[in-house]
């Protein structure tokens, strides 16, 4: 279901190279057209189509498939967009709390 390779173990063995180590920006790739279009169309089917919203036989399947499973893509593939800010935010919170 995932697109992006999990390679958070191996990154840890490779020896970092002098240019990795001087720039601070993570690398920002566009989504994929195809993964947005996904979710735009399957949550577009689900308001049009009353028997994609699941029923006795299928459950939430449909759902899951066309609306959640993109989303889930999108959100991992986009992770180091928004993984930073969140980090920033639960930090200045823990810091206001104290």
């Amino acid at each position: 279901m995932l697109l992006a390779p999990f390679a958070l173990a191996d990154s840890r063995l490779r020896p970092r190279s002098r240019r990795s180590s001087t720039s601070r920006r993570p690398l920002r790739a566009p989504l994929p057209v195809w993964n947005v279009t996904w979710l735009v169309l399957g949550t577009l089917g689900l308001l049009a189509i009353p028997p994609l919203r699941g029923g006795n036989f299928s459950g939430w399947t449909m759902p899951f498939w066309l609306v959640v499973a993109p989303l889930v893509n999108l959100l991992w593939l986009s992770r180091a967009r928004w993984s930073t800010p969140l980090q920033g935010w639960i930090a200045g919170r823990r810091r206001s709390s104290r």
